[in-house]
């Protein structure tokens, strides 16, 4: 590049970098479309992501901001997803060998079912023995399986039990004595055969997105986005007066198993809300006024907070429609704090 072109290019290049700087990130372009998604039944609102952060989303009417929202997402992290790598990388392809080498294991299907998702914190050797282990109870099992039988074989973490205990013809209980690994690290193998040749094995919490609520999760999150708002508070540029302040929780997440937690139907619900009940997070002194938890893949919404009412007219800002949970058709909610 010649000086002559450098002094050309120079200032096309800093006005270029400055209109990148100033558009919206994909991160907030999403954040904004996921906060008008949950307010997408209320009218005359303007929802545009924040120039300051935090927070990350201010919602206008008629020229005057009546709320800002956190918005987060809930991912119970990598460890399910280094547990599903663990799974189909490495222990599933060492017991696939191992059974091919026994001909009479071609229609035996097993389910592995894992005490939690740290028992796949393994090494290289400790696979190879845990497949070895679940291989030879395979070839212990088959020969007294018909077609379509099944029989589910748990683990006794000590070793002076029995070697094997047929608690009934369907279920055996195996000694650490025999398989000590194994005892160690899983709930159950199911055994079952099957005319089809060869099928695949499954890992139950895998296949689900091992996707269990954590307490400590929701509490990490709330204490986090808690602490940065406080720390901002006092600034009206980013929190004018009078504007509600709310939490956004995205769970559901279209390309996240691990993050799909949104109740499917009033049991689930309930285990939900007592989950984040016993979190320990005092909600009353945080700086919510509103904390929310909204399914991308369903598009739906429940309120953690407040209690969940869903009458109309009771949030903290005029909102026209109080449809708490769409999912569970709203009303008739009990409080959970």
């Amino acid at each position: 590049m010649t000086v002559n072109q450098s002094v050309l290019l120079g200032p096309l290049m800093q006005a270029m970098s400055s209109k990148v700087a100033s558009m919206p990130t994909e991160k907030k372009e999403r954040e904004r479309r996921q906060v008008a998604a949950l307010l997408r039944d209320e009218a005359y609102l303007i929802v545009q992501s924040a120039a300051l952060d935090p927070p990350d989303v201010c919602v206008r009417r008629d020229g005057k901001t009546i709320l800002v929202v956190e918005v987060t997402a809930y991912h119970s992290g990598n460890a399910q997803v280094r547990a599903s790598d663990k799974w189909n990388n490495r222990l599933w392809p060492k017991i696939d060998d191992l059974r091919r080498q026994e001909a009479i294991l071609k229609g035996i299907m097993g389910s592995v079912a894992f005490k939690d998702i740290n028992a796949l914190r393994l090494n290289q050797e400790q696979y190879s023995t845990l497949a070895t282990e679940i291989v030879e109870l395979a070839r212990s099992i088959s020969p007294n399986l018909d077609d379509h039988e099944r029989v589910k074989a748990t683990f006794a973490e000590t070793a002076d039990t029995a070697p094997v205990s047929i608690i009934d013809p369907r279920w055996l209980q195996v000694s650490a004595k025999l398989l000590p690994l194994a005892a160690k690290s899983l709930l159950s193998v199911t055994y079952s055969k099957h005319p089809v040749d060869w099928q695949p094995w499954s890992c139950p919490q895998i296949d689900a997105g091992w996707s269990k609520v954590s307490a400590e999760k929701f509490r990490s999150i709330l204490e986090e986005k808690s602490a940065k708002v406080w720390k901002n508070s006092g600034d009206p540029s980013r929190y004018p007066p009078g504007a509600s302040s709310w939490l956004l929780i995205i769970c559901d997440e279209v390309n996240d198993m691990s993050a799909h937690v949104f109740p499917s139907d009033s049991v689930a619900r309930t285990a939900l809300l007592q989950t984040i009940a016993n979190c320990g997070f005092d909600f009353e002194k945080s700086p919510f006024n509103e904390i929310w938890l909204f399914s991308e893949f369903r598009q739906s919404k429940l309120r953690l907070f407040p209690a969940m009412i869903a009458e109309r007219g009771s949030s903290s800002i005029p909102l026209e429609t109080r449809d708490d949970t769409e999912l569970l058709g709203g009303g008739g909610q009990e409080p959970l704090f």
